[in-house]
Order: C-alpha cells, then structure tokens, then sequence
C-alpha cells in the first residue's frame, strides 16, 4: 500500500493494529507494530469467529486465536449481525492481547 492517510497512521501505532483480514486492500497495510487479522476464514486471520448461531435474542459464536478456542459468546444484536459478530471478535482480540 502506497503513502495513504491510513497507511501512514498504521505506522504510528506502536502496540499492535487490528485489521479486517478479508479485505484485500487492508491487507496492503504496513506498520511496524504487530497486526492482527481478524475475520470468519480460519485460514487467513489471527482471530477468527466461528459456529455462529443466530436466535431472537442475537448472535452466539466461538473466537479462536491461531487455532486455539478463546471462548464462546453472545452478543443481542439483531441488526447486520455478522458485522457486529466480527466487530466483537476484534474487541475479544483486543481483550486477549492486553494492549491497553
């Protein structure tokens, strides 16, 4: 990725970025902080959402870190959930990595 106003902020994090790995042009970024990909494709991402379950009362599903299951969730939401699915899946990223 060439000289953007994302790319050049990217690389002025110093703790880690996560990036929606299923993007192809995010996928360009470069930084000299880690970055996490996130995304529902086990093969190509650092943090994956898996076995979603939609109900009435929202969305349940299981976060994986590189192969290894975080936990199981639920999030009420009803509203474009697979995007609040991978939204939570990065804020759980966040979480595990303790990079507060």
């Amino acid at each position: 990725m060439s000289s953007t106003p994302f790319n050049d902020y990217a690389k002025q994090i110093t703790k880690g970025l996560f990036v929606y790995g299923e993007d192809a042009e995010l996928r360009k970024i470069t930084a000299n902080a880690p970055i996490y990909y996130y995304g529902f494709e086990a093969d190509n991402n650092d943090f994956v959402a898996s076995d979603l379950l939609r109900s009435t009362t929202g969305s349940t599903f299981t976060v994986h870190f590189r192969g290894q299951e975080l936990g199981q969730f639920h999030i009420p939401t009803f509203w474009s959930p697979q995007h609040h699915e991978c939204n939570s899946s990065n804020w759980f990223a966040f979480i595990q990595l303790d990079l507060t």
